[in-house]
């Protein structure tokens, strides 16, 4: 069966918007913030950083699922490369809402400062629920023992076959390995 490449195009390019992020913090002049004084990166440089090792890791996730879709989806060892690259690519997110309060802390004389400025606090409130889902995932597979699973299966329709490609967080409950029941409670 022929299985047909789908590209993908990742990061800001002459055909993509800019992240805001990065429009606004490249126009920061070196007094805007506090980063010398506090010994920390260029408001610009941490989250340059910050993305570029999420958009690393995907990329080579990425790479590794176009291999395996196309070439040889037998290939244990790939399979262990797409796992693992998605598991960066997990961590990484995780760091980049760390990252994210670097940042807006950098604005800061202090950490005093920082903590008790009304907008800081609000962004950081928006970022939660996204910390606490990426914090769930990491969390299930550094301490509560769980893996990444693969899973793909042949979707029919119109008289097309599609692979979907999938993966979960496994878990052990009533004694045996399943789903991490954090992720499967509607299953």
């Amino acid at each position: 069966m022929h299985k047909e490449k789908l590209d993908i195009g990742i990061g800001p390019t002459e055909t993509s918007h800019s992240l805001r992020a990065i429009d606004f913090l490249s126009s920061l002049t070196e007094k805007a913030s506090y980063h010398r004084e506090r010994d920390i990166r260029h408001p610009l440089g941490v989250y340059c950083l910050s993305i570029s090792r999420i958009c690393e890791k995907v990329i080579k996730c990425a790479d590794r699922l176009d291999k395996y879709w196309v070439h040889d989806s037998q290939d244990e060892d790939l399979r262990s490369e797409i796992i693992d690259y998605l598991e960066l690519a997990l961590y990484a997110a995780a760091e980049h809402t760390d990252d994210i309060k670097t940042v807006a802390h950098t604005f800061f004389k202090t950490e005093v400062e920082a903590k008790e400025d009304r907008d800081v606090r609000m962004l950081l409130n928006s970022v939660k629920p996204l910390r606490k889902e990426i914090a769930a995932f990491t969390n299930a597979i550094k301490h509560s023992h769980g893996r990444i699973r693969l899973f793909d299966t042949d979707f029919n329709h119109d008289g097309r076959v599609l692979t979907l490609l999938g993966f979960f967080i496994e878990g052990f409950k009533d004694g045996q390995a399943s789903p991490n029941p954090i992720f499967a409670r509607g299953w």
